[in-house]
């Protein structure tokens, strides 16, 4: 009995012993977010992976994984939050030469970009009497577009742009590229029949024609001394140009996108400028998904770019978190200098529709919970 004692006296050191000594030097973790960007509160994965890379089992592995703050986890997993994140917590145990993938949906609804920032495990010995811990770092990020923002009185707006930009582009003559000749039906005006290809057929044909300008548009974010605590409006302002840009390039308008608002992985104080259309539209989402409340650039210096850039464009959209000085200035700057019609659509006067939208969809959800 004694013997029997001492031998698993010693097994028990051994087992304790070579625990503390490898510590996590066989142990590899990596988490992944499924996607790169996201719609807001789209659901997405992050896989995490966990392998033993040693021969001998490991009783006790805990991980505690960062996610960020706006994280929404499903109703079963808890998470603590922080230090400005959002801690999961999950035990494992693993065999010899063992790999684990677990894959946790989420979403996360704020617009912006989210870091996840690494996480710590730790393994116990064999006796549960220490603990060796180590932080996995991660470079890993997802980009939340902002929220599609309906409303009657933006889309009437946007309406009356759309129309003005049409009757300009048929009412102006533009540079134009003869495609094709067909027969006169009656209906064409005079100055375009092709009186050779007449001559030449025998019949009345006239000429068909393709505008070589496009149809262009210039929106413009402004940021006038936008701080920290304006965070909720800057959120409003980038719906409502997510809302102005679809809309415009859906009609077949290539939109201009600027802004002097600071932007994530970027210099303060630097004007951006985003050019795209039906097909590229995700240029511009990324654009507003990466805007910070922080104080921008120059509005003057702004517009200036805008107007330097973008000489034939036929109209402005300028969308602002509020009506101040510096906003009106810049409509009378922009109408004075190009000539075009500059429409306002200020974010303060849609911050009750905003907020109805909100509580209504929060009540969709509950109901179909």
């Amino acid at each position: 009995m004694i013997a029997f004692l001492f031998l698993l006296f010693i097994a028990g050191f051994l087992l304790q012993t070579l625990a503390l000594r490898d510590g996590l030097s066989h142990v590899r973790f990596s988490y992944l977010p499924s996607v790169r960007e996201t719609e807001p509160d789209a659901p997405f994965d992050v896989t995490m992976t966990l392998t033993n890379t040693g021969k001998l089992p490991i009783a006790y592995v805990k991980t505690e994984v960062a996610f960020p703050l706006s994280t929404r986890f499903p109703e079963d997993m808890e998470a603590e939050e922080r230090r400005f994140e959002l801690v999961a917590e999950n035990t494992y145990r693993l065999r010899g030469r063992e790999k684990t993938v677990s894959r946790m949906p989420i979403r996360i609804a704020k617009r912006g970009l989210h870091h996840f920032s690494g996480a710590t495990l730790t393994r116990g010995d064999f006796l549960g009497m220490a603990e060796v811990s180590h932080h996995y770092a991660a470079r890993s990020s997802v980009l939340v577009y902002p929220q599609r923002f309906g409303d009657t009185k933006l889309m009437k707006t946007l309406g009356k742009m759309n129309g003005d930009l049409i009757a300009r582009q048929f009412l102006i003559r533009d540079p134009i590229l003869t495609t094709c000749c067909r027969e006169y039906t009656g209906q064409e005006p005079m100055h375009t029949i092709s009186w050779i290809q007449t001559a030449r057929l025998g019949e009345l044909m006239v000429r068909e024609f393709e505008p070589v300008r496009e149809l262009s548009c210039g929106v413009i974010v402004l940021n006038d001394e936008l701080g920290r605590d304006d965070a909720e409006i800057l959120d409003l302002v980038c719906s409502l140009a997510r809302t102005a840009c679809e809309y415009l390039t859906e009609q077949g308008i290539i939109v201009d996108l600027y802004t002097n608002s600071p932007m994530s992985g970027y210099a303060r104080n630097t004007a951006r400028h985003v050019r795209a259309g039906r097909e590229n539209v995700r240029d511009l989402l990324a654009l507003l998904a990466a805007l910070l409340p922080q104080k921008g650039s120059s509005i003057e210096r702004l517009c200036d770019r805008a107007l330097r850039k973008d000489e034939e464009a036929q109209s402005y959209l300028l969308i602002a978190a509020r009506r101040s000085a510096g906003v009106l200035k810049a409509c009378e700057l922009l109408r004075a200098r190009s000539g075009n019609e500059v429409e306002l659509v200020v974010a303060e006067d849609y911050l009750a529709p905003a907020a109805e939208a909100q509580a209504e969809t929060a009540r969709e959800v509950r109901h179909a919970v």
